[in-house]
Order: structure tokens, then C-alpha cells, then sequence
């Protein structure tokens, strides 16, 4: 992830987010937590959802990079 200010670009968000994955297995169902940060402006946002409503939630916030443990 960069974040030197000159290497990112300055005409769009620079969204990364973090997700964890509560709960054993791959059920809609399961909580996952995410954090997600703006690498310009540095505000910062947690928020727990579903397995099923996740890539809604990161396509709504623009995310551009996502973080996860590999399990």
C-alpha cells in the first residue's frame, strides 16, 4: 500500500479498508467487522456486517484496496 502523498493520486479517495471475519465457514450470515480509512484526509470508519452484504458495503464506500487474513 502506498502512502507516500506523492506517489497517490490527488483526484480521487484513497480508500483502504480491513476486513475480519467473525464466524467459521462461508454462510451469508457470518459477521464480518471492517475498518476502512481515506489515506488523504485520514478519516477513519468501523462498521460489523454479513458475509452476504459485504461487497455491497466496500462497493458503496469506494473502497480501491482490501486487506484480509487469508484462514
Amino acid at each position: 500500500t502506498l502512502v507516500d502523498d506523492s506517489l497517490l493520486p490527488g483526484d480521487s479517495a484513497n480508500t483502504l479498508a480491513a476486513v475480519a471475519f467473525l464466524d467459521a465457514g462461508d454462510e451469508p450470515a457470518n459477521r464480518v467487522a471492517c475498518a476502512i480509512v481515506e489515506l488523504s484526509t485520514g478519516a477513519f470508519t468501523i462498521f460489523a456486517t454479513t458475509a452476504a452484504t459485504l461487497a455491497d458495503e466496500l462497493a458503496r464506500r469506494s473502497v480501491s484496496e482490501l486487506l484480509y487474513a487469508e484462514t
